[in-house]
């Protein structure tokens, strides 16, 4: 492998440009790894308890929508709902987009 080489034609001299190389990557381990597993363990429950409720009738949806969604109504008589709705994803999209972005910023 040979380094990049700058060339100035004007005073026709040449000279080796050094590599800036990229830092490496160690992947997550240790606590860091129990946090983002959990994490992601709880994202994963929450959003297949979603798509449990949408298939099993109306009680569960209005029991997870009460639980897992926040408004400013519902803020004082369930103020938990700020916690939970952070991790409660019901489109797809969503869920892998909170899931890869845990995974690419979190380690």
């Amino acid at each position: 492998f040979q380094p990049p080489i700058e060339m100035n034609l004007v005073n026709r001299t040449v000279r080796k440009v050094p590599l800036i190389k990229p830092p490496k990557r160690n992947f997550i381990s240790g606590k860091e790894a129990t946090v983002v597993g959990g994490l992601i363990g709880t994202n994963v429950v929450v959003f297949g308890c979603w798509k449990y409720a949408e298939e099993n009738g109306r009680r569960s949806y209005d029991l997870m929508r009460l639980h897992f969604t926040t408004s400013r109504n519902k803020l004082l008589t369930y103020p938990h709902t700020l916690l939970t709705s952070m991790f409660s994803h019901q489109v797809r999209f969503f869920f892998f987009a909170f899931l890869s972005f845990i995974v690419i910023v979190l380690p």
